[in-house]
């Protein structure tokens, strides 16, 4: 009964407003790195400049460590935070343990065994280069090593920088590069993974009523078992799509979207041997903000893959297999509890289509502004 009461006394004592949690971006669709569309102070780690629109305040991601396989989810998030410094002609924020999810999910691919990127430090600083044109960049460095599990050394660094630009208000442009991925020992010490020069470009154009946004993402590993040829692994991603944010009030506002989304992976199975799978979907979206009381905002989203919407696996020697990809709709909500200078953000928990009164919010963050 406690966890009722509490939350009783948090709707009561509620006010302020803020933003900047990743359980606000899930409730609204977005990824947990930043939007294209949406205005949030995680932005930054997807466009750096975007520190330029940071106010100060501290934020606080509940979690732990994840899955076993390092991955943050909404059912296993991993705890982090950081300090935004606020606006002034050299902004800056220091953030820990925001890891890539991109290096992650490569090492994955070779071997969950691999250490991942893990208690990572992040720091992301702005240059106005004009009056109309700012300047934002990133580093972020993980660095660690195991040698009591399994009888097996492992060790792994990761180190990647990311670049952007605000041009007036018309143009965003930026990039994030992979410029060190390496990982040592998985199932035996001679195990080795070697990431390559992993690179994101993307650009947004603001037009009067649309964000029209572009994204090209590309990667390549190798992963050597120990005595054995190496085996490679690829992945490109384009995506283009076009957004309207509606600002229905001060408080609260209506987007849509529609975006294109092709992929190509490629994995090795087998020296000479590997698999191809290409997907490509238009996704649609649709989703709302609103401060529904002084103390309280609510917000929801839900997307699908309509059209074209089609996977196509190939094998070395083996023709091709296409399938529709199932299951595509997905509807996420959350809300936010201001508490004056204080707000804590929650995505909701579902069980089987119905709300989880046992546990109420699967993602909570928290910011103080100041």
């Amino acid at each position: 009964m406690i966890k009722y009461w509490l939350l009783a006394v948090s709707l009561v004592m509620a006010a302020g407003t803020a933003h900047a949690t990743k359980s606000r971006l899930e409730a609204l669709g977005q990824e947990a790195s930043g939007s294209f569309f949406i205005k949030d102070e995680r932005n930054i780690f997807l466009n750096p400049a975007y520190i330029h629109n940071v106010d100060r305040r501290l934020t606080l991601e509940w979690g732990a460590a994840g899955s076993a396989t390092k991955v943050d989810a909404t059912a296993t998030p991993k705890a982090e935070g950081g300090w935004y410094n606020g606006k002034n002609d050299m902004p800056y924020a220091f953030y820990l343990g925001n890891e890539d999810e991109d290096a992650i999910t490569y090492r994955n691919t070779a071997s969950t065994s691999f250490l991942k990127p893990d208690n990572t430090v992040d720091f992301t600083w702005g240059a106005a280069g004009s009056s109309m044109n700012k300047w934002g960049f990133g580093v972020g460095f993980s660095k660690n090593k195991d040698e009591v599990t399994g009888g097996i050394d492992r060790s792994e660094t990761f180190a990647s920088v990311r670049a952007g630009v605000l041009l007036g208000d018309r143009w965003e442009v930026f990039g994030h590069f992979h410029l060190l991925d390496e990982a040592d020992g998985a199932a035996a010490d001679g195990d080795e993974y070697k990431g390559g020069l992993g690179l994101m470009l993307a650009g947004v154009y603001n037009h009067d009523r649309y964000r029209i946004y572009g994204q090209l993402a590309k990667k390549d590993a190798e992963y050597t078992p120990s005595g054995a040829s190496s085996l490679d692994i690829s992945a490109m991603i384009i995506t283009a799509g076009a957004a309207r944010v509606n600002e229905l009030s001060s408080n609260a506002f209506l987007f849509y979207y529609a975006e294109l989304n092709r992929s190509t992976v490629e994995t090795d199975t087998a020296p000479a041997v590997s698999t191809e799978t290409e997907t490509t979907q238009i996704e649609l979206g649709f989703g709302v903000e609103g401060q529904v009381k002084d103390w309280l905002s609510l917000r929801g989203s839900v997307m699908q893959g309509v059209l074209l919407n089609d996977t196509s696996t190939k094998t070395t020697g083996t023709p091709s297999a296409d399938q529709s990809v199932a299951d595509t709709t997905a509807v996420a909500a959350g809300l936010s509890i201001h508490f004056d200078a204080f707000k804590l953000d929650g995505s909701f928990t579902t069980t089987g289509g119905t709300l989880n009164a046992g546990n109420i919010m699967s993602r909570v963050g928290m910011t103080y502004a100041y």
